[in-house]
């Protein structure tokens, strides 16, 4: 788990973003979708990594003047990626939708589509944050949560099909957060929020089929970075990491309805926000990853267990690296340390 194999290998570009990845079927084939930010102009780019290659050089997906860092899931069937920014200039941010569409009854297919058929229902918020997404099968669902211009709450909305094959109304759900929100499916029955308050603390709430909206409940902690959050145990347990204002990892973990002790340092200084992502392995293994001080990655790694706590973690690794954390002055001030 610990054995990295081969140096960094430069994929070229420049950009105004932090990557994000998603897998999915292109050209009925899985693949490893990367998603960036180009800069000068912050156009959505792409590549793809399909049958042990690499494309030669970044696709322009034409969504220029995008503003946020990136939001992504993947629909299973059909195995679909869908991308989503904040877009515009600053008195008039917009959200932008797009998606690979294999839909033969849908043209152009297969290709990338722009979701213009529910650009009012888009348009209906200004949002101050990237987008938090979460994808769900049976039937499908799509939930996004977006912060409000008008002062930072939280607002969600969400799209069912076959049920109603539209986007529901907004709903606020209160808060004033700062950073980008997370949301993370848990079953296809629920999906979790996740966000940082101005009072720097985390806050939590639950959105279920059958009942609704839970409160917005406060996890305390002091956090610099917006959270990273995996979800294992087949759904029935959620591991949570962020940057503590002290510049340290801190993490909680949640099993069922249930929270385990308050907020534990896992021994490692971050300048970054985290990133927690399951691994196929057995035992299965959650990977946790951090830029640390100098700019090197750092790696550690939790073999999944009951055990409600991530202190007897192995030691981290540095995997070498010289990260930045900065990004272009035209994005929104998302997901980065200095929250």
């Amino acid at each position: 788990m610990s054995t990295w194999t081969s140096d960094w290998t430069s994929l070229g570009g420049e950009f105004a973003s932090p990557p994000a990845a998603v897998e999915f079927t292109y050209f009925g084939n899985s693949t490893l979708g990367l998603f960036a930010l180009g800069s000068p102009f912050q156009n959505l780019l792409a590549r793809f990594f399909r049958n042990g290659e690499l494309s030669p050089s970044w696709e322009n997906l034409n969504v220029p003047g995008s503003r946020s860092h990136i939001g992504l899931c993947r629909v299973t069937p059909p195995g679909s990626a869908h991308v989503w920014v904040t877009n515009g200039p600053d008195n008039n941010l917009t959200l932008y939708h797009k998606y690979w569409n294999t839909d033969p009854n849908t043209l152009p297919s297969p290709a990338w589509r722009d979701d213009v058929d529910y650009w009012p229902r888009f348009r209906e918020v200004a949002p101050a944050s990237a987008v938090g997404i979460a994808c769900r099968i049976d039937p499908m669902y799509h939930d996004v949560v977006v912060y409000t211009q008008q002062n930072g709450s939280v607002t969600h909305t969400q799209f069912v099909s076959p049920l109603t094959g539209q986007w529901s109304p907004w709903n606020n759900r209160g808060g004033s957060f700062i950073g980008d929100p997370v949301l993370v499916s848990v079953g296809n029955d629920r999906v979790d929020f996740f966000g940082i308050g101005i009072d720097k603390a985390m806050y939590h709430y639950v959105s279920t089929t059958g009942g609704g909206f839970s409160a917005l409940d406060s996890l305390g902690g002091s956090f610099a970075s917006i959270p990273s959050v995996v979800a294992s145990r087949d759904g029935g347990r959620l591991d949570v990491v962020a940057l503590g204002r002290d510049g340290h990892l801190k993490h909680r973990a949640m099993k069922g309805s249930i929270w385990g002790r308050d907020w534990e340092d896992l021994g490692v200084a971050g300048n970054s926000a985290p990133l927690a992502v399951n691994v196929d392995s057995s035992p299965p293994h959650v990977a946790i990853f951090v830029i640390g001080e100098k700019g090197d990655l750092m790696f550690t790694s939790w073999t999944v267990s009951d055990d409600m706590s991530w202190t007897g973690l192995p030691p981290w690794t540095s995997i070498g690296g010289n990260f930045s954390v900065n990004y272009d002055d035209g994005l929104l001030p998302v997901n980065a340390v200095g929250l």
